[in-house]
């Protein structure tokens, strides 16, 4: 999942399309009084905005630059942006590119030409006599006189009127050691869209900087937590074997032909550009047959978990540390490499000592100098959320994982909560 190269888009009916689409109806059914969303930062988040707040800014139209999945050729929503003319003369949208933040079945509510309020539209309506005509959105212009190039197309919200300010943290900025480089649209609702309550979130979110006073180190787990232990004796008990043996009938790795892995070109590659040797395994000198030799250090029940693209990943970085102007011992120093990511996406060090890289969903984070992965609970911790005060029971590290990866930094949620105290 996580390696996956293709990013999708709203309409793609992906993971975070969903989940977004399922928020934005609930925004229109509940009309919560405010709500933030986090996502990457090159998600296309003028896209999103006019999803929620139903105001078009024309002017950009056209602009695809984080739109994915792109219509063929050029884009061009003058002619591809269609309507179509219900039995109340009204515009309903037909037919949507995908950089244009509409939804189909949407209804026309009218404009707003440059420079005016935006609460000042000017209607737009047909004659009933042209039911089922349809119209593309250069016809539309042209019949009601609006400027393409300057002007807001609006659609009907209802009661939802929502007004949007996107703003861009790093988890790190705000006392916690990760780097987590998020963008975040804060809506609230408001009758007057131009509402100025985004000045009010920056000078919050200025307020909330906290210069980073303790390393990753210090939000780990001791070895002897019960949390750690458990897990290391699941590694070593009847599924943890079970899953050993299963890896160890993979086929070679190195060998395209017979395993058919995608990803032994990108470590070839990545090792000619290194200068690294094939058979530079150092940390795990993994073989075929589940063979391994791990170094002093690394959990060797642990590693018996992991496929051979990994153990190559891991062995990869190792020699890259070597291979370094200041040369270090990976078993000796805080180093964290993402093995859930292809080996050419992830740097093999952090230009911030003791500072975690990203928690995602799925990710799995290698702590070089304690020979195992991170730990769920440690990553609700790098995310500011203490899970002492969570009401947690049996969960896996999969489930803990995955509830860090998908939460909201602690620096967002406080800013929320600044919001809920100034409009309550």
């Amino acid at each position: 999942m996580l390696k996956n190269t293709k990013r999708k888009d709203i309409e793609d009916k992906g993971q975070s399309g969903q989940t977004f689409i399922a928020a934005v109806e609930y925004l229109e059914k509940e009309l919560p009084k405010f709500a933030i969303f986090e996502n990457v930062q090159n998600a296309p988040w003028n896209k999103m905005a006019e999803y929620i707040t139903g105001r078009v800014d024309l002017s950009k139209r056209n602009d695809a630059k984080d739109i994915v999945a792109k219509d063929k050729g050029k884009p061009d929503a003058d002619n591809k942006l269609k309507f179509i003319v219900d039995e109340d003369g009204k515009y309903v949208a037909n037919d949507v590119p995908k950089q244009v933040g509409i939804r189909v079945g949407e209804v026309v509510t009218g404009y707003v030409s440059h420079g005016e309020s935006l609460s000042n539209v000017t209607p737009l309506s047909a004659s009933k006599s042209d039911k089922g005509k349809e119209v593309t959105l250069k016809q539309l212009a042209k019949k009601h006189g609006f400027n393409l190039e300057e002007d807001h197309l609006i659609m009907d919200k209802g009661e939802a009127q929502y007004c949007p300010h996107l703003v861009k943290l790093d988890t790190k900025q705000y006392g916690l050691p990760q780097t987590r480089n998020r963008k975040y649209l804060f809506i609230w609702r408001s009758d007057n869209p131009d509402d100025n309550l985004g000045e009010y979130i920056d000078l919050i979110m200025n307020h909330l900087k906290q210069e980073l006073l303790h390393s990753m180190d210090a939000f780990l787990l001791p070895e002897t937590h019960d949390r750690i232990r458990c897990f290391r004796e699941a590694l070593r008990s009847g599924p943890g074997l079970l899953v050993a043996r299963e890896r160890a009938k993979e086929p070679d790795f190195f060998d395209y032909d017979l395993s058919g892995v995608k990803d032994t070109a990108r470590h070839y590659a990545y090792r000619e550009k290194m200068g690294i040797d094939e058979r530079s395994r150092w940390l795990t000198k993994w073989d075929t047959n589940g063979r391994t030799d791990v170094a002093p250090g690394l959990w060797p029940e642990l590693v018996d978990m992991w496929n051979m693209r990994r153990k190559d990943m891991i062995d990869c970085y190792a020699a890259a540390c070597f291979r370094d102007n200041i040369s270090r011992d990976p078993l000796h120093h805080s180093f964290v490499w993402d093995i859930s990511q292809n080996v050419d996406m992830v740097a093999h060090r952090s230009a911030n000592v003791g500072v975690s890289g990203c928690v995602t969903p799925g990710g799995e984070l290698v702590l070089t100098n304690l020979g195992r992965t991170m730990m769920g609970y440690e990553k609700l911790l790098l995310q500011g959320i203490p899970f002492s005060r969570l009401l947690l029971g049996p969960e896996t590290e999969v489930q803990l994982s995955d509830l860090a990866g998908n939460a909201v930094s602690v620096c967002a949620s406080l800013t929320l909560f600044s919001i809920a105290c100034f409009m309550c």
